[in-house]
């Protein structure tokens, strides 16, 4: 069954209807601004009395016309309606620790998201919990409620509202699982090893860098992995009849010799030897294989693509050019920020390291038009992220792990990014490429001695090229 309206012209379909309210202008017939749902015998948009439409779309509460939802009310007015319903103290009014958010969410630019968000049962049943006390509004009652079906981010948009103390989401994460994880461990010295390994080696770590800046996903996985390995290698030693203070070179080379992922257990190891909790034993050095370097012209066709193809989306293009014409690291280009951007005397500059860098005219119109049409900022999440590319979450920029994929699906690997940085190396001396691009400067030097254009032959090298040119 089709639903819609019988207007003047016929019958007219709910999705019609709704794109026709939703165009708002001057009327040619009757010279108003208002909505023009309908058409004239030109084809020109006109409003419904123009039109002979016998339908109002007039909001009930506020009068604008507007598509209709609850009770003949506009968007805005049936989100405030039913949002003042969830967040009710059971005294007619919003909670007042509520307040801030009620008014975040009924201001956001599209109250359409606002109102589907609140059609998801568990976000509404939260909220009311909140709103009426039932739950206490504080990081230990969210934390009753059910983890997934958008849990972390209800509090991560009461935070951004003020409605909770602000905190690392991921360090507050990263403490439930350390809580869970030591509950599974049976034997209490296993048990007080890990916990002793957490509280100084990672738990310090990751508190001190949420000081300085918001943990990654990526942050805690690794101490996580690495835990759960230092748990298995003290497992695997119990089955042996050792403990971690009698391990010796043969049980350590048993372990790498049969554990798959066993590398993964060398930084407890490593922590363990420091702190005497186990002999002083030799363990085989991790050595990661380098990436290798997308072909030159690869890379060119890549970039060119980038910069012309309106079907990939925006902020996928200019990510792409940061990595392909500037070797940026996917994790580096999620965390940039519009302060990195200043535009001078019509020039697009990026701050990436000491000094901001001259981004081409091509790509500097793309990142001018990203800053002004950033994804995500539609919502009462993101009313003012600093971030250039904004996550749906509250507060938070893409995570690496989606820019990856993303990244993947239109092209660019890591072997685009080796190259670009190949190709600097190539052009400018080392120690400018690490300043300029904020690499460290063993990196650049690295790649500069492979392709044997170091400081020492930089001078050189440029006057061969000169009078080759010449």
């Amino acid at each position: 069954m089709i639903i819609g309206q019988n207007w003047p012209e016929g019958f007219v379909c709910a999705s019609c209807v709704r794109h026709g309210v939703l165009r708002h202008g001057r009327c040619p017939g009757c010279g108003t601004t208002r909505a023009l749902p309908g058409f004239d015998a030109s084809g020109q948009p006109i409003c419904v009395d123009c039109a002979g439409i016998p339908t109002s779309f007039r909001c009930t509460t506020c009068g604008i016309e507007d598509e209709a939802f609850y009770a003949h009310t506009c968007q805005r007015c049936s989100l405030k309606k039913r949002l003042a319903g969830f967040l009710d103290d059971g005294a007619g009014q919003v909670a007042p620790g509520l307040a801030s958010l009620f008014d975040a969410l009924v201001s956001m630019p599209e109250p359409r998201r606002g109102l589907n968000w609140l059609n998801e049962a568990p976000v509404r049943e939260r909220l009311a919990a909140l709103a009426t006390g039932e739950v206490a509004l504080t990081h230990a009652g969210v934390d009753i409620f059910d983890p997934g079906n958008g849990r972390e981010y209800l509090r991560e948009l009461l935070m951004t509202h003020g409605c909770l103390p602000d905190g690392d989401v991921c360090l507050m994460a990263f403490e439930r699982w350390e809580t869970h994880r030591l509950a599974t461990i049976d034997d209490p010295a296993d048990c007080q090893t890990i916990r002793v390994y957490l509280r100084w080696r990672h738990h310090r770590e990751l508190a001190a860098r949420a000081a300085t800046g918001p943990l990654t996903a990526s942050m805690t996985y690794a101490a996580r992995s690495r835990t759960n390995s230092g748990l298995r290698l003290l497992l695997w030693l119990r089955e042996r009849d050792v403990t971690l203070a009698k391990c010796t070179q043969g049980d350590l080379d048993a372990w790498f010799a049969t554990t798959t992922n066993a590398v993964s257990g060398i930084d407890f190891l490593r922590w363990a030897m420091r702190h005497q909790r186990c002999p002083r034993l030799v363990v085989p050095v991790s050595q990661r294989p380098s990436t290798a370097a997308a072909p030159e012209s690869h890379r060119l066709e890549l970039l060119a693509r980038l910069l012309v193809d309106d079907k990939i989306v925006l902020s996928d293009r200019v990510a792409g050019c940061l990595i392909t014409l500037l070797a940026q690291p996917i994790t580096r280009v999620c965390a940039l920020r519009i302060d990195d951007i200043d535009e001078y005397e019509s020039e697009i500059r990026l701050r990436l390291g000491d000094d901001p860098v001259v981004l081409p005219e091509a790509i500097g119109k793309l990142v001018a038009a990203l800053v002004a049409h950033r994804p995500h900022m539609l919502t009462a999440a993101n009313e003012s992220s600093p971030w250039l590319f904004p996550s749906h979450f509250p507060g938070h920029h893409i995570s690496g792990s989606h820019m990856s994929s993303r990244m993947t699906a239109i092209g660019v690997t890591r072997n685009d990014r080796q190259a670009a940085l190949r190709q600097l190396v190539r052009e400018v001396p080392g120690p400018v490429v690490a300043k300029a691009m904020g690499f460290s400067p063993q990196t650049t030097a690295r790649h500069a001695s492979e392709l044997g254009t170091d400081w020492g032959a930089y001078a050189g090298i440029r006057a061969r090229q000169t009078s080759r040119s010449t």
